[in-house]
């Protein structure tokens, strides 16, 4: 979708999740696997959709001439069946199926009377987010919007794969407290888990970016595997070279939506830096005692926390004049006041000045919409 993001939808949620930290809330994170979405979506349904949403006729009839006639034929060794028309599934890998996918996901139940309760949707991965004082409430006002979901899911032929998907609990008070209520998806306990993968971000039950990091580290490990050979100090490659080919591997792995984890400590920031460092030092053979500054210098590039630094702010300046990012989510103001919590950037606002002028735009964006400031 135009002007939509990962990085987007995860800075939703983690503004989500900090601000109910910050009021002693707990959350229940349910994660849904939805087994072969591209597959399950029937070309009636979609069309009937479609229309129900008033698109333009003629771009209906062109999204139905795009989807029918179409066929399969299977083979067993030698043998090929006569074509069978394909009554339902999109063509995945084409620009037209995340869009028309979210299309038919769009009635999908959502309580929005209910303030602490939100859906989150990016293509095929969906989440549905709960907060409550306590737990185990928590759990159980989720569980009461289940049986609507599973309606929903029954009538448009959409298959949920219970084994597969998860249910994180994050909490920062009572953690001794047992939680005993459980999680039934179509009559089937919702495995739950310490941590959780959505959109290739790691959220753990501390609400901490440890096994982000660790997750980020483990990514870039095996990217640096790949090009071993280019990065071999005895290589004939450019020294220029390769500490650029560095930057442009490493550096999107290690970054991938910043945004949402800026309040990352200096622990784990430096285990990112550090890494990058000495694949430096060793692709150039540089010796031990060289600073770490002087290894970017030739290049002309940011060290990483100050390339983060400046990512977060161009994305939070670009979005802060943006809607779209449902502005009654974010809590800056509370990230500053609340040390221990620091839901988002504002960790990463004391390493630049750069970040008052942010929060100054903010502020003045917050009030022309005559939001609470």
């Amino acid at each position: 979708m135009e002007k939509r993001s990962t990085t987007m939808q995860l800075v939703r949620i983690s503004e989500y999740i900090g601000e109910a930290i910050s009021r002693k809330e707990a959350i229940s994170f349910l994660s849904i696997d939805i087994s072969k979405a591209f597959d399950k979506i029937y070309h009636t349904g979609l069309i009937y959709k479609l229309i129900k949403i008033n698109i333009s006729p003629k771009l209906i009839i062109l999204l139905r001439n795009y989807l029918r006639y179409r066929s399969f034929t299977v083979r067993v060794n030698s043998d090929i069946s006569t074509p069978r028309p394909i009554q339902a599934s999109i063509a995945q890998g084409s620009n037209l199926g995340p869009t028309l996918f979210l299309l038919y996901m769009y009635d999908l139940p959502n309580r929005q009377e209910d303030p602490n309760f939100i859906i989150c949707q990016f293509a095929d991965d969906t989440a549905l987010i709960q907060r409550f004082r306590d737990a185990n409430l928590a759990i159980q006002k989720l569980q009461d919007k289940m049986p609507e979901l599973e309606e929903w899911m029954a009538k448009w032929k959409m298959k949920v794969n219970t084994s597969k998907s998860k249910l994180l609990v994050i909490r920062k008070l009572k953690k001794n407290k047992r939680i005993t209520n459980n999680l039934y998806l179509f009559d089937e306990i919702v495995p739950k888990v310490d941590k959780l993968n959505y959109l290739g971000v790691i959220y753990n039950s501390k609400f901490n970016w440890d096994d982000n990091v660790e997750n980020s580290l483990r990514k870039a490990k095996a990217a640096v595997q790949r090009i071993s050979t280019l990065l071999n100090p005895h290589n004939n490659l450019n020294i220029f070279r390769k500490r650029q080919l560095i930057l442009m591997i490493l550096r999107p792995i290690l970054t991938y939506a910043s945004p949402c984890w800026a309040n990352i400590n200096k622990t784990q920031m430096l285990r990112l830096s550090g890494y990058i460092h000495r694949i430096l030092k060793r692709a150039i053979n540089a010796p031990r005692y060289i600073r770490n500054v002087n290894l970017y210098k030739d290049p002309n590039a940011p060290m990483l926390p100050d390339f983060i630094d400046k990512c977060n702010l161009k994305f939070f300046l670009k979005h802060t004049e943006n809607e779209s990012i449902l502005c009654k989510h974010l809590t800056y103001h509370r990230c500053i006041e609340d040390k221990k919590i620091k839901p988002l950037i504002a960790t990463a606002s004391k390493h630049s000045e750069l970040y008052d002028k942010l929060f100054a735009n903010f502020g003045l964006f917050m009030h022309s919409l005559n939001l609470p400031w």
